[in-house]
């Protein structure tokens, strides 16, 4: 126990000294022990005044001091920084390291060609990335052209093909057309003075005769035709044609609502003469006289409204006819502002036709 402690550098317990040196001198003096009994109490001298003499260390202690001692013998054996045999296994130096102000770092020849065989490596890869978008971009080039290419002949065909399309829709149009020309039903309406033209205290009154002719190819279903009187002391073009419009249209949509019981004429057939009496209120009468001298020019406006047999069309016929009185062989406006009756053999109409295709 006492070689083992020196060994390692501790020092003997020295009650444990104690213990070993009285147990040896029973056995050295019993037992022929090698060592001379004599020699092993002269060496157990010491221990055994300091068991008597001195405290026991502690373990505490003892660690304490053991890894004092330790690192003083690690520093002795590592005296020159580039002695590296006790570094751990597992960190490996290559190369030289010297230190003098600085760390310098010399790779060996093996690492020298790992570094050029990666940057080799890192070279091609590039290369082969250029060349890929290279050839990528390319690629997306001629796919553009030849997409515009294919866009500009498509737009070709199609305008193309719409101009033969509407050429086509043209030609059949106007071949509809040219049949439903020839074919629809046209009417006609003459227009005669009937009566005396009146001037009173109730306006003016004039009555009108009407013969209806069917003068077409196919026959004229729910015909329906009227006129009306309108005085003014001018006629501009726009204001008769909207009085024209408005009338003509109020026939249609009375026509719409009553074609089942209206009549229909034949080609080359006619209705018989229909007398129609026509009127102008005072009221409409005196606004007319504003505006002139006191004369007016009354207007007659004749709707004629029919269907046709072999499609949904509706057509119109509409006359415009202006009365005037002949005095001394010259047409003017009649004078309205006083009673006054003037004969048909006084009277002038002139009439102009409008009729929708």
């Amino acid at each position: 126990m006492l070689a083992s402690d020196a060994a390692i550098g501790r020092r003997p317990n020295p009650c444990l000294s104690c213990v070993s040196f009285a147990c040896v001198w029973g056995v050295g003096t019993r037992t022929s022990f090698f060592i001379a009994p004599s020699d092993l109490f002269v060496a157990s001298l010491p221990s055994i005044y300091s068991c008597f003499t001195k405290t026991p260390m502690s373990s505490a202690r003892r660690k304490k001091l053991r890894k004092a001692k330790l690192g003083e013998k690690h520093l002795s054996d590592n005296k020159s920084p580039n002695n590296h045999r006790n570094l751990s296994p597992k960190y490996s130096v290559e190369g030289q390291v010297g230190i003098n102000g600085s760390v310098e770092i010399r790779e060996t020849q093996s690492v020298t060609h790992q570094h050029e065989s990666e940057e080799k490596k890192a070279n091609a890869y590039k290369e082969h990335t250029k060349e890929h978008e290279t050839s990528s971009l390319t690629i997306a080039r001629v796919t553009a052209a030849v997409t515009a290419i294919y866009l500009v002949f498509t737009i070709l065909i199609f305008s193309e093909s719409k101009r033969s399309a509407d050429a086509a829709k043209s030609a059949a149009d106007t071949a509809s057309r040219q049949l439903e020309l020839a074919e629809r039903p046209w009417i006609r309406v003459d227009l005669q003075i009937a009566g005396p033209l009146i001037i009173d205290a109730n306006g003016m009154s004039l009555v009108v005769r009407a013969i209806t002719r069917s003068t077409g190819n196919s026959p004229a279903a729910a015909v329906l035709m009227e006129s009306k009187m309108f005085v003014n002391y001018a006629w501009p073009v726009t204001l008769i044609n909207a009085k024209r419009d408005a009338f003509c249209e109020g026939l249609k949509r009375r026509d719409a609502i009553n074609q089942k019981y209206l009549k229909s004429i034949f080609p080359g057939g006619q209705e018989p003469p229909e007398n129609q009496h026509l009127s102008v209120p005072k009221t409409e009468l005196d606004q007319a006289l504003k505006g002139g001298n006191g004369r007016v020019l009354p207007v007659v406006i004749t709707c004629a409204v029919y269907q046709s047999t072999f499609n949904n069309r509706v057509y119109e016929t509409a006359y415009i006819s202006g009365i005037m009185s002949i005095e001394q062989g010259i047409g003017m406006a009649v004078p309205g502002d006083k009673v006054a009756v003037i004969t048909p053999d006084r009277l002038f109409m002139e009439t102009q036709t409008f009729t929708t295709e």
